[in-house]
């Protein structure tokens, strides 16, 4: 499966990758995304959603500006704009 995924990635122009490169991609791009970390955490096969946290969301500090601004908008009285979060509706 290896010698595939190398000969497909040059074949198509790639510079070297690794398949862990392709997982962390992944994992970044889907928590950027807005992906619910446990989907993103079973996805992976993790065991444990703190792994995935630990490894994956300090790479994406619009995470963290996202969540801020999030939190902002409800102090500020224009959290109705805001999607329910799930186990919180009324």
């Amino acid at each position: 499966m290896l010698r595939r995924f190398r000969d497909l990635a040059a074949q198509a122009g790639l510079p070297p990758i690794r398949l862990h490169d392709l997982r962390h991609g992944a994992a970044t791009l889907m928590l950027a995304a807005g992906t619910d970390v446990k989907v993103v955490q079973e996805t992976l096969g993790d065991t444990r959603v703190s792994t995935t946290l630990d490894v994956y969301t300090s790479v994406v500090p619009a995470l963290f500006h996202a969540s801020a601004q999030a939190v902002a908008e409800l102090v500020a009285g224009r959290g109705d704009s805001l999607p329910p979060s799930p186990g919180l509706e009324s």
